[in-house]
């Protein structure tokens, strides 16, 4: 679209093998060819390609949010993209006679993964320039969409909306909801019920590299907190030990998934690629413990865990903790170097508009709720914490920031 031009004009210098420059809408400044007119100049029968297309060959790369670092391209088969669309048919209900409502970048995992099922069974998608929690409200009187994805930070950017604002708009039309990136917090779970009447909610984890591995079907939402569900159609999970062994049930391990919709490498990157499958299975350094019953939670991302005088902290539980102070809209745990400790939890907070709180009310309010080594040792304010485009926290953007600031003391 046109309106990219600035950037990519700043990044033209940097590329090596641009071939062609195409725009959606008349470019201004950039010479490059508006699609419908480079379309209209092509014959309209369909091409032959000298081979014919195999299943099996590289449909797209899907980028990974780059939570971790630099993104990484997970190279995605024609028959995994289809099958993704199949299964999450199913699984998310996703029928005929339905509208999706898209507000996330078509390139995350999430947003294309949910679009795909209404396209395969026929509905059409809507898309939003860009989230915006108003926008994405008004679409929904509007578009009268019946199933959508939104990542939790979508969801809490709704709910921290004036509540006159919010009962302004119609959204009965919606039926599925979907949420991945992070376990939705229980306070925010409960508001969608709230707000949303009479909407299936679905809790799934997945990822760039396979899609999705396990749901949290909406009849179990109320009994199962925190969970992502149980392994969907098709794939196999487990939780493994450093040395690859499965661990028993509610013992913390890192998730293992092997199934139909994997990826089958990372684009140009052995290394990762080789670091990342075990044979069959794929590791992305996620943590989880699963109950009794074979239900999966996700505890924390492996690189972010806290080693704090020996005792491992995951930040996604005292992130859980401080969620529930009415002051606090987002919050963030690191781990920061400290000489007695190791490293000690600090909490990087933004409050609600009109809030104010001093560092040691933070702290505080975990008094009875997180044991001593867990809780906050430093609270800071700030206004934003960065985000990927697909709403997932950039913690180590915030580690090179703050681990300097320690180092430098």
């Amino acid at each position: 679209m046109n309106e990219f031009e600035s950037e990519i004009e700043s990044i033209l210098k940097e590329t090596k093998d641009v071939q062609h420059l195409i725009s959606v809408g008349q470019s201004n400044t950039l010479v490059v060819k508006e699609y419908e007119q480079w379309l209209a100049s092509y014959p309209k029968t369909e091409p032959v390609p000298n081979e014919p297309l195999k299943e099996t060959d590289t449909a797209c790369f899907m980028y990974t949010g780059g939570t971790t670092g630099h993104p990484k391209g997970a190279v995605r088969s024609h028959r995994s993209m289809y099958l993704v669309a199949l299964l999450f048919s199913i699984e998310f209900s996703v029928g005929r006679g339905g509208k999706c409502l898209v507000a996330g970048p078509l390139y995350g995992a999430a947003a294309m993964s949910t679009s795909l099922p209404n396209l395969l069974v026929g509905n059409s998608v809507h898309i939003l320039d860009r989230f915006h929690p108003v926008e994405v409200l008004k679409a929904m009187e509007q578009e009268k969409p019946t199933n959508m994805f939104m990542a939790p930070p979508m969801f809490d950017a709704i709910f921290s909306l004036p509540e006159a604002l919010q009962n302004q708009f119609d959204t009965s039309s919606m039926k599925t909801l979907i949420s991945v990136g992070a376990p939705l917090h229980t306070s925010t779970k409960e508001k969608v019920f709230t707000f949303f009447k009479d909407v299936d909610l679905n809790e799934f984890y997945g990822a760039s590299e396979h899609g999705g591995s396990t749901n949290l079907f909406p009849e179990y939402q109320q009994d199962k907190d925190r969970s992502v569900g149980l392994p969907m159609l098709g794939m196999e999970v487990k939780l493994v030990d450093d040395e690859g062994n499965e661990v028993p049930v509610g013992t913390t391990g890192e998730i293992m998934v092997k199934g139909l919709t994997l990826c089958d490498e990372y684009y140009k990157n052995p290394e990762a690629t080789e670091e990342a499958f075990r044979g069959e299975w794929l590791g992305l350094g996620d943590l989880g413990v699963q109950d009794e019953e074979g239900y999966f939670y996700i505890v924390d991302r492996k690189q972010d865990m806290i080693l704090s005088g020996a005792m491992n902290v995951y930040p996604a539980e005292v992130e859980g903790v401080l969620h529930q102070n009415p002051k606090i809209a987002d919050v963030a745990i690191i781990g920061v170097p400290d000489e007695k400790w190791g490293e000690t939890v600090k909490a990087i907070v933004i409050l609600r508009e009109g809030e104010t709180a001093e560092a040691e009310e933070i702290i505080q309010f975990c008094d009875g709720k997180l044991a001593s080594f867990k809780k906050p040792h430093s609270v800071d304010f700030v206004e934003v914490l960065p985000r990927s485009l697909q709403g997932k926290l950039l913690k180590y953007k915030l580690r090179e920031q703050y681990v300097q600031q320690e180092v430098k003391k």
